[in-house]
């Protein structure tokens, strides 16, 4: 029987494997590496999270900037009440009806943030409060050009917070009124 199990073992090709101690060895680099990529990925995603949440919040301050410059341009009269409030009356449009001439007002100057009032032509502007920029942090907004009863043209500085970011970003644009009687 003993020469049997020889005569197989000579048959069978040597056999080799991985000792324990190899095993272990492997296992733990393995842990350790996986850990590291799990800590870089979520890293990556908190920081891409970060990046998006500072985008949305520059994205709103710009539409708000586009909608302040876009009724600026189509002010019949405005009255620059002072460096962070201007008072016009200009052409609105609300949903899909026609532009109407209304009074409206932009306050920059309260709480860091500008709002819209709005309101008929001659008349109080108080309807329609709306927060149209979040996070302004300077105090001279509007610049006219021109004579200071009847500008040609205004210039808008804003500083705004954006999220997650440490400095203010600035937004600037600059609005010749179209639509000022003869």
């Amino acid at each position: 029987m003993r020469n049997q199990i020889e005569h197989l073992r000579r048959r069978l090709p040597a056999e080799s494997g991985f000792t324990l101690v190899e095993l272990l060895l492997a296992s733990t680099l393995m842990v350790v590496m996986l850990f590291a990529v799990l800590l870089f990925s979520e890293t990556g995603q908190r920081s891409q999270l970060r990046t998006a949440e500072r985008a949305l919040s520059l994205r709103a301050q710009q539409v708000g900037l586009e909608r302040i410059t876009r009724e600026i341009r189509q002010a019949r009269t405005l009255l620059p009440l002072n460096a962070a409030k201007v008072e016009m009356d200009t052409y609105v449009r609300s949903g899909g009806n026609p532009a109407v001439l209304r009074r409206v007002m932009y306050d920059c100057s309260k709480f860091s943030r500008c709002r819209r009032f709005e309101g008929p032509v001659g008349g109080p502007v108080t309807a329609a409060n709306v927060m149209v920029i979040d996070g302004v942090a300077n105090a001279d907004i509007f610049r006219t050009v021109g004579n200071a009863v009847d500008p040609t043209y205004v210039e808008i500085r804003l500083r705004v917070r954006v999220n997650g970011q440490t400095q203010p970003i600035t937004l600037e644009d600059g609005v010749e009124l179209r639509n000022r009687p003869g």
